[in-house]
């Protein structure tokens, strides 16, 4: 096997003999790295595994795919499916704010006692009761 210094002939061609000693060496350097990038290739080629079939190799059936001869969901008694779905997204739409409005006016009802969040570090967790809520905040303390 002959080692070549690179996969490029124009790049760099095997010295001769009216070569310059520099061109001679730098061809001996180069051959081995050509040598382990081939040996690189081939390895890398056998550890990828067994090569697989082109396309023309494999399995040909004659018989092609049974394709359906009528639309199970075609027909008169599916226009109604077909309207619901048309309206849908506007349906979902009307629902959820229905249903928002009614949990904002009964959010709080029935509640008896409220939590009044610390004020700082020092300061605990209140609960105040709806009677007290209702007659409006405390006086101030000096």
């Amino acid at each position: 096997m002959q080692a070549t210094c690179c996969t490029n002939a124009a790049r760099c061609s095997p010295p001769t003999a009216g070569s310059s000693q520099k061109a001679q060496q730098r061809h001996l350097a180069a051959a081995p790295l050509a040598l382990h990038r081939s040996a690189r290739r081939q390895s890398v080629a056998a550890a990828a595994g067994p090569e697989k079939p082109p396309p023309e190799q494999l399995p040909y059936t004659d018989r092609p795919a049974e394709v359906p001869s009528s639309d199970p969901w075609e027909g008169e008694q599916f226009e109604a499916v077909g309207k619901l779905a048309s309206w849908a997204i506007p349906i979902i739409a009307v629902a959820a704010v229905g249903i928002g409005l009614f949990a904002t006016s009964t959010y709080n009802e029935g509640a008896t006692v409220f939590l009044d969040a610390p004020k700082s570090e020092q300061d605990s967790a209140k609960l105040i009761t709806a009677d007290q809520l209702m007659m409006g905040p405390p006086p101030a303390q000096q």
